[in-house]
């Protein structure tokens, strides 16, 4: 959303923000409360309604959407034809949501906030996997690897002694392969059964 809500391709930039989900970083400078962001737009491409003064200065913004809370005067509107906000002066948006004008003012520049989101996007789930250092972690953060078990049946017959012996260097050497690594089960289950 920041990409398609904010006003940070309509800067100039063509990178993502930099400090954007890092911890302790700051998103830069924030146009104030009492700072006005946009123009009166009349169509439903509204190209131009953002006021050069942000990009003079490099102020970012955002923009209202619906009734609460209510639109300060001077404020930008998210826009679209479901945002209530942009019949209110000013009028107009800078969302690019979409290639749509009907739900996009600036859908002229969709692909470029969609290729920036995307990014960003790759990059945070890269530097989650990383800071996981675990990628079965990972893979069941996001629910994408179902719990997975290893369970062990042995035949516990008196006359099975030898093929338990083997049975056992066999369980011990799948563990040992599977420790640690991506197919390592999420619990075991040892079922032992007695044949009279």
């Amino acid at each position: 959303d920041f990409y398609s809500h904010s006003n940070w391709v309509e800067l100039g930039h063509r990178g993502i923000h930099p400090d954007l989900l890092q911890p302790g970083r700051e998103l830069g400078s924030i146009a104030g409360a009492d700072v006005r962001t946009c123009c009166t737009c009349t169509g439903w491409t509204c190209d131009g309604n953002l006021l050069a003064s942000l990009r003079d200065r490099g102020l970012l913004t955002s923009g209202y959407f619906g009734p609460e809370p209510e639109k300060p005067p001077g404020k930008c509107s998210h826009g679209g034809q479901f945002d209530s906000s942009r019949l209110r002066d000013p009028e107009g948006g800078i969302n690019k949501d979409s290639s749509s004008p009907l739900f996009s003012p600036h859908h002229y520049l969709h692909g470029p906030a969609a290729g920036l989101a995307r990014e960003a996007s790759a990059r945070f789930l890269r530097d989650l996997r990383r800071d996981l250092a675990y990628d079965k972690r990972f893979m069941r953060l996001l629910d994408v690897s179902p719990a997975v078990g290893l369970s062990f049946v042995v035949d516990t017959t008196g006359s099975m002694g030898e093929e338990i012996g083997a049975a056992r260097l066999q369980a011990r050497d799948i563990l040992t392969r599977r420790l640690g690594g991506p197919e390592e089960p999420d619990f075991y289950l040892l079922v032992p059964f007695h044949d009279p």
